[in-house]
């Protein structure tokens, strides 16, 4: 949620904000039938913690060659997948027309919950660790951003979300790239 700029790309799950906004929007829009999708991404997130989390450490005695993988984390790209499928959803639900009236209520509710949350963790960062500054800032603009574009959805083209969601990412991996 809060990106590790210049951290350890072997560590990262970092996917942006507007991609984290839309697969939400699309599991709770239509959760009975996408749970599986979500499920897929909570159980990516817990295996690829590794030695952090409890699932890896259980697996690995139950099951001892998934040690021979090389890093917990490469099972992440099971839980991208699911989040770009449930964000998939979740730009089908914001222009399908016959779901407008149905999301009269959950997109409001939605922003202000992304919203809180991103400024939350935003101030989090900011107050623990005062070198992250730049990263809490530009996170905290960017949910704001993605927070604005949930609520003002009949107006914003699929190209803008394009955009925030390249934008995002861009400033992620720019933080990544060491010139010699």
């Amino acid at each position: 949620l809060i990106t590790d700029r210049g951290g350890n790309y072997e560590s990262m799950l970092y996917v942006g904000v507007g991609v984290l906004a839309l697969a939400l929007l699309g599991f709770l829009s239509n959760w009975r039938e996408r749970w599986l999708w979500a499920a897929t991404v909570l159980f990516a997130l817990w295996y690829a913690l590794g030695s952090n989390g409890a699932l890896w450490v259980l697996l690995i005695r139950v099951l001892p060659p998934l040690t021979w993988l090389r890093v917990p984390p490469r099972i992440w790209l099971l839980g991208i997948f699911a989040l770009i499928v449930l964000a998939g959803y979740g730009l089908q639900t914001l222009y399908d027309p016959t779901q407008r009236a149905a999301l009269r209520r959950l997109i409001p509710r939605l922003s202000i919950g992304v919203i809180s949350v991103g400024v939350a963790l935003g101030v989090i960062v900011l107050v623990a660790a005062p070198k992250q500054a730049a990263s809490a800032i530009i996170g905290i603009v960017l949910v704001l951003i993605t927070g604005t574009a949930l609520l003002l959805w009949r107006r914003v083209p699929l190209s803008a979300w394009a955009v925030l969601i390249v934008l995002d990412l861009l400033l992620m991996d720019s933080t990544l790239i060491e010139g010699r």
